[in-house]
């Protein structure tokens, strides 16, 4: 089942908890009208047990989505390597053995890396920045 936020009511939850910062990262639009964080819950269910049990990969998924979002209108962009998000490569590992993330681009000197699901991390991450939300 998918679910639709849209921006203002983000906005709103956001401004509760004065992470503005965090804002920026869902509040593009792709084509000048209101724009929709759309994602499949079971699957940001998912990503979120992963993250209750491994903490640690909270701050590399968030380095890892703002650097995607800095660079995503670079035509040439192959992804961001391992000194991007200040995470070894064998933690990244474990992170495409779950399907979190995938290798864009290898390379004897290089291996670049994407988030599978931009807009499922960022399910995740609004819940682990900002905390459980009750309605």
């Amino acid at each position: 089942m998918s679910r639709f936020i849209q921006t203002a009511n983000v906005r709103y939850h956001l401004k509760l908890y004065n992470f503005f910062e965090l804002y920026s990262k869902i509040s593009y639009d792709r084509g000048g009208g209101i724009s929709y964080l759309v994602y499949d819950m079971e699957s940001v269910e998912e990503l979120k047990t992963f993250l209750e049990e491994h903490r640690e990969y909270v701050k590399t998924l968030d380095l890892a989505e703002k650097h995607e979002r800095e660079h995503s209108k670079e035509p040439n962009y192959l992804g961001w390597r391992w000194f991007d998000v200040r995470t070894e490569g064998v933690k990244l590992k474990k992170l495409v053995i779950n399907d979190i993330i995938k290798i864009n681009f290898k390379s004897n000197s290089a291996t670049c890396y994407l988030l599978k699901d931009r807009t499922r991390t960022i399910g995740a991450l609004i819940y682990f920045l900002t905390g459980p939300q009750t309605s």
